[in-house]
């Protein structure tokens, strides 16, 4: 999935964990970079871009669903390039599932500096 955020505007991505095991607890998540692209910036930095938790542990009922909402927050001297982000999943320490995404920074045009 492409999510296209212009520099200097809050932009989020969600998405849903479905406990289809037997057991609700012991659930986590955590996200990372893990393809900086064409991206002159450090893995950190692309990690920094994220202004919510890059992690958590929750638990889910079997069956049930877990959502969670990542937030991004590109700064205005960030070059404009693309990069890819994972959730990984993991179920009592064990590999559970994950997910990847692409973020493609933008300029910010006109319109959206001046309402932001």
């Amino acid at each position: 999935m492409d999510n296209k955020i212009s520099k200097g505007i809050y932009y989020g991505v969600g998405f849903v964990v479905e406990n289809i095991g037997d057991s609700s607890t012991g659930f986590s998540y955590k996200i990372t970079a893990i393809d900086l692209g064409d991206c002159q910036i450090t893995k950190q930095d692309a990690e920094n871009y994220i202004v919510t938790k890059k992690s958590a542990t929750f638990n889910v009922a079997q069956g049930g669903t877990y959502s969670d909402f990542v937030e991004f927050n590109i700064p205005k001297e960030a070059p404009l390039c693309s990069l890819k982000y994972q959730i990984e999943v993991n179920k009592n320490g064990e590999f559970y599932g994950s997910a990847r995404f692409q973020v493609i920074i933008t300029q910010a045009s006109w319109i959206g500096s001046t309402m932001c």
